[in-house]
C-alpha cells in the first residue's frame, strides 16, 4: 500500500516536559499531566474496555470487532503513555476514523494481557509492538492485524478497515467543504490554503465542517511559521467546542507544545519524534 506524504496531526511524545529539567535520572520520564479536555481526545470512539464484551455484542450485531491494543503484558516500551496519545490525538481523533468505527464495528481499548485469545493471537512482547490492532469476528477469529504503527494518514490508515466491512475507500477523507484549502494544504501551498480555508470558514456553519475548519486553520498558521497565531486558534477551537472530538484534539494539540504539533503534513515528522520509524506489519 502506498503511503502518501500527509498525516495526522497528533500530539506523539507530548508527554515530556521541553522545557530543561533540574539534574535527575536519565531513565526517568517527566510527564506534564493533560488538561481534562486533552485527555479526552480519542474518546469520541465508543471504546469497550473489554474484548469479551466487545465479541458478544460483535457476534449479536454482526460486526467485526476493532481492538485497539496500546501496549502487552511485560512490554520494555518505556513510553507508553505517549505511545498512546499518539494514537488517541491521532486517528482516534480524526471524524471520518470516528464515524467508521462507530457504524462498522465494536471498538474495544485494551492492554493485551496473558489470557488464553491474546497469546493465541500472539499479542506478545516481541511478538506484537505496540501500537496496533487486531479486527476479530464474532467468534474471535482475526480477519486483520496490525502493529508497529508509526506513519498515519486518513485514507492509509482507514483503507483496510473499509475494506473488511465493504465500505468505499475515500482519496482523501476530509470535509467537502474544506476540500480546496485541503488541496492546496497537501500541494505544500499554505498561503493557497489559507486563503482558501478562510473563504470558506466565514460561510461555514456550526457543527463539524466549522470544527475542521478551525484546527484547519490552525495548523497552517503553524506551517507558516505563525505558532503563536497556532495556538492561538486551537485555544479558541477548544473554548469553543469544549463537548466535541476536534476540540479535544485542539486541547491536546496545544498543550504538547508547537514543536510537535508543527510536524503534521509530513512522514519526515517521524523521523524526528522520539519513536522508533518502521513500516507497520499488515497480517491478514
Amino acid at each position: 500500500m502506498k503511503l502518501g506524504p500527509e498525516v495526522f496531526c497528533m500530539a506523539f511524545a507530548c508527554g515530556l516536559v521541553l522545557q530543561p529539567a533540574p539534574a535527575q535520572n536519565s531513565t526517568k520520564k517527566i510527564r506534564q499531566p493533560l488538561s481534562e479536555m486533552a485527555a479526552k481526545a480519542g474518546t469520541a470512539v465508543p471504546w469497550r474496555t473489554d474484548v469479551a464484551t466487545a465479541l458478544a455484542e460483535a457476534k449479536q450485531a454482526g460486526k467485526p470487532v476493532f481492538w485497539y491494543v496500546p501496549s502487552v503484558s511485560r512490554s520494555p516500551m518505556d513510553r507508553k503513555p505517549e505511545v498512546d496519545r499518539y494514537m488517541m490525538g491521532g486517528p482516534f481523533s480524526w471524524p471520518s476514523t470516528i464515524e467508521l468505527l462507530k457504524e462498522h464495528f465494536v471498538p474495544v481499548k485494551q492492554i493485551a494481557g496473558k489470557d488464553e485469545l491474546s497469546q493465541q493471537l500472539e499479542l506478545a512482547r516481541n511478538k506484537f509492538i505496540e501500537p496496533g490492532y487486531v479486527v476479530l469476528d464474532g467468534d474471535g477469529k482475526a480477519l486483520l492485524k496490525v502493529d508497529q504503527l508509526t506513519t498515519f494518514q486518513p485514507e492509509w490508515f482507514e483503507a483496510p478497515l473499509r475494506r473488511i466491512v465493504k465500505q468505499p475507500t475515500e482519496k482523501f477523507l476530509c470535509s467537502q467543504f474544506f476540500s480546496a484549502a485541503w488541496a492546496a494544504y497537501r500541494r505544500g501551498d499554505y498561503q493557497g490554503a489559507k486563503k482558501a480555508c478562510d473563504g470558506q470558514f466565514v460561510l461555514a456553519e456550526q457543527g463539524a465542517e466549522l470544527a475542521e475548519g478551525r484546527w484547519l486553520r490552525g495548523v497552517i498558521e503553524f506551517r507558516l511559521g505563525r505558532r503563536a497565531n497556532a495556538v492561538k486558534l486551537w485555544s479558541e477551537l477548544a473554548k469553543a467546542l469544549p463537548d466535541h472530538a476536534m476540540g479535544w484534539k485542539a486541547a491536546l494539540e496545544r498543550s504538547c507544545g508547537p514543536r510537535i504539533t508543527a510536524r503534521f503534513g509530513t512522514d519526515s515528522a517521524l523521523t524526528s519524534s522520539r519513536l522508533p520509524l518502521r513500516r507497520p506489519r499488515w497480517k491478514p
